[in-house]
């Protein structure tokens, strides 16, 4: 059983958008200042996305996990 409308959309908005945020805004994070802690902010942003990935990841595996999608 596939996922349909509303989780077929919190799938592709947990997934697809924030992946496409950190590929696409690298032009509008990528400069040298401001820095946090003596790294440039480019780094910590990167940084937050190795944990906050994950975390949708999981919310979208729960999700398809309970529909019972295959």
């Amino acid at each position: 059983m596939g996922l349909r409308g509303r989780d077929l959309a919190k799938v592709l908005l947990l997934i697809v958008v924030p992946w496409a945020f950190i590929v696409l805004a690298a032009p509008l994070y990528n400069r040298p200042q401001p820095e946090l802690g003596g790294w440039p902010f480019a780094w910590w942003y990167l940084t937050a996305w190795v944990f906050i990935q994950p975390a949708l990841t999981y919310v979208v595996y729960r999700l398809i996990d309970r529909r019972g999608g295959s």
